[in-house]
């Protein structure tokens, strides 16, 4: 065996392990805790304990209030659970806007899609520009909403959720 071919099954493995280790941040290995509103987390950078909340096709949409947060880096979404019988692909689209004002303009933070399209999981969705300005100064409100990933798709009427957001250190 010569000394490109060890290199390169080197290079193999790493690419694997890099490969598993997202996973395994994007629900992809073993489940994560939910967070639980009587169950505070004990990290410094964790998310101020939210209610879980349930979206469905006939109400897509979740609002989930926020006090100002200095040192808001993130936005942390748990997915506890999903229905999706038929495996259709969702897209988990995450905004924040000033709370309290009936004008608010929503400021998209970022879109993710669980895989498999029945499994849940945490995500970690960064703040910045004018999203982490807004969450770091004012209250907000986070807005997470669901839809089929295909552009013009209905989502489907038996697809539920049930998840919590909140902004993360």
């Amino acid at each position: 065996m010569n000394r490109t071919s060890v290199t390169g099954g080197l290079a193999v493995v790493a690419a694997c392990a890099c490969v598993l280790l997202t996973m395994e941040g994007c629900g992809g290995g073993s489940a994560q805790p939910f967070i639980s509103p009587s169950v505070p987390s004990a990290s410094s950078t964790a998310v101020p304990t939210t209610a879980a909340t349930e979206i469905t096709a006939a109400r897509p949409a979740a609002q989930f209030p926020q006090d100002a947060r200095a040192q808001a880096r993130a936005v942390r979404l748990e997915v506890a659970m999903i229905t999706n019988p038929a495996g259709q692909g969702l897209a988990l689209t995450v905004a924040v806007e000033a709370a309290g004002t009936s004008s608010a303009r929503p400021i998209e933070v970022g879109r993710v899609s669980p895989y498999p399209s029945d499994r849940g999981g945490v995500f970690t969705l960064p703040l910045r520009g004018e999203a982490a300005d807004l969450a770091r100064t004012a209250a907000t409100v986070l807005v997470v909403s669901v839809a089929s990933v295909a552009e013009g798709e209905p989502l489907r009427g038996d697809v539920r959720l049930v998840l919590a957001a909140g902004l993360a250190d």
